[in-house]
């Protein structure tokens, strides 16, 4: 059983780095690939636990994922403790679908924002009757 551990471990690490190259946190994707690879419902202390974070940074990315989309909330778990069941998380199953929420994602925090500043730019090249800028401006 541990070798699977540490398979589900690296696989986690390594889509950490993956989802750098996509704008991703490497926490954020991290907890996101260890969903992935499990395949279940994990409790914010398992993931801690898993993945070797601290309890804040586990927060942070559980949240992010969620904010990203990459994961959703899972039925609450028991982890053998009294007390209420934890809640837990589950990765998205359809991986085209978080692929395309990420690249939404990405599209309203990066493209959607310049998009109104190269329209007034535009805007005002074309109110000079500046033609050259006009003309390089084909955005």
């Amino acid at each position: 059983m541990a070798k699977s551990e540490d398979i589900r471990r690296d696989f986690a690490l390594a889509w950490g780095k993956v989802g750098a190259a996509w704008g991703v946190a490497p926490s954020t994707a991290a907890v996101q690939g260890y969903l992935l690879v499990d395949g279940g419902a994990l409790t914010e202390a398992e993931l801690r636990a898993a993945l070797g974070l601290s309890h804040r940074a586990t927060l942070i990315a559980l949240s992010e994922c969620e904010n990203w989309g990459l994961i959703r909330p899972a039925e609450p778990k028991r982890t053998g403790r009294r007390g209420p069941a934890g809640r837990s998380w589950s990765a998205v199953p359809d991986h085209w679908e978080w692929f395309l929420r990420v690249a939404g994602a990405r599209k309203e925090r990066e493209t959607d924002p310049v998009l109104p500043l190269l329209d007034e730019c535009l805007r005002r090249a074309i109110a000079a009757n500046d033609d050259e800028l006009a003309a390089r401006s084909n955005w």
